[in-house]
């Protein structure tokens, strides 16, 4: 028997993917509240689709090539073409070892999933080991200074914790639920307590912004263990409040365009790229946001629909 879809999953990607292209195009927009807005959106947008990719992962080397390896590699030329032909960057140097700009959260996945084999079985108990090492490996990746976007190496380091915690999330409330009564009441109250207080003060304390990527490490960004470990906490308790609040029912074109985001995901940092070069974002920052807002929705809209998805079916499927 089928099981049955969970729509919530494909309401919170359509969100996800929503703020993942507002956040690019906030990067163009002068001003200390959408420099803000654009922190909170960091604070949880890619751990929350990493935590999405670990949740449905499975080892099939066939559909890792077919729906991860082919389109990075397609997508790796297509960008670096682009910006020597469109954008006039005159470093066209084809190569795949260093993902172009957003094409990293590929790579990323692609190792995550062939990791799968050799990680605990879901119902084992050395599952908490292998988590609680990924995060100590995370934190401990910053004072590394070698590490960096050479295959993505820091951002896999620092968001495997997330993969994870997405790969074995069944197993883990299963355990919460033993342990603790009223999970969910007391998961949403912890959780949009610690994402209120931690945003706070990441916020109060003007958390440097590249702090945010995991890319970096802690000296070449002012940043530092302890912000790392916050970053972490409200990351866990976004996927929690998230995973409680979004509905588990079919909603008319969010659930729809919620099923498959990827192509939304390569496809629109073309138009993000080309707009940077208009300065578009020309006006007041209230303007400016207002524009970056309609922009994500046309482009949600125009790369999540049907037809598209439909004519690079053999990209993604």
């Amino acid at each position: 028997m089928e099981q049955e879809r969970d729509f919530r999953f494909d309401n919170l990607r359509l969100i996800l993917i929503f703020f993942v292209v507002f956040g690019h195009f906030l990067e163009l927009v002068s001003g200390s509240v959408a420099l803000n807005i654009y922190k909170i959106i960091y604070m949880f947008h890619m751990p929350v689709f990493v935590f999405l990719a670990g949740r449905f992962a499975k080892f099939d080397i066939k559909k890792i090539g077919k729906r991860l390896i082919v389109p990075y590699i397609i997508f790796q030329i297509g960008y670096e073409v682009f910006s020597d032909l469109v954008l006039k960057h005159t470093d066209l140097s084809v190569q795949f070892t260093t993902p172009y700009w957003l094409l990293w959260f590929l790579l990323a996945i692609i190792f995550y999933y062939l990791l799968i084999p050799v990680l605990p079985k879901k119902e084992s108990k050395l599952k908490y080991l292998v988590i609680g090492l990924a995060f100590i490996v995370g934190l401990l990746a910053g004072f590394e200074k070698t590490i960096g976007y050479y295959l993505s190496l820091s951002r896999v380091l620092v968001f495997f914790p997330m993969f994870l915690i997405g790969y074995y999330s069944k197993d883990i409330s299963q355990d919460i639920e033993k342990i603790i009564k009223r999970p969910k009441l007391i998961g949403l109250i912890v959780s949009i307590v610690l994402i209120i207080s931690i945003t706070t003060v990441l916020l109060i304390i003007d958390v440097p912004k590249h702090a945010l990527y995991g890319s970096y490490a802690y000296s070449s960004t002012n940043g530092s263990i302890w912000i790392r470990l916050l970053l972490y906490i409200v990351s866990l308790s976004w996927i929690t409040l998230l995973c409680l609040i979004i509905p588990n029912k079919r909603i008319p074109f969010i659930s729809v365009i919620g099923q498959d985001t990827m192509l939304i995901y390569l496809l629109h940092g073309f138009i993000v790229k080309y707009l940077e070069t208009l300065n578009l974002f020309k006006f007041n920052q209230a303007v400016n946001i207002l524009i970056s807002l309609a922009l994500s929705i046309g482009i949600v809209v125009l790369f999540g629909n049907k037809f598209v998805v439909k004519v690079f079916a053999k990209i993604t499927k």
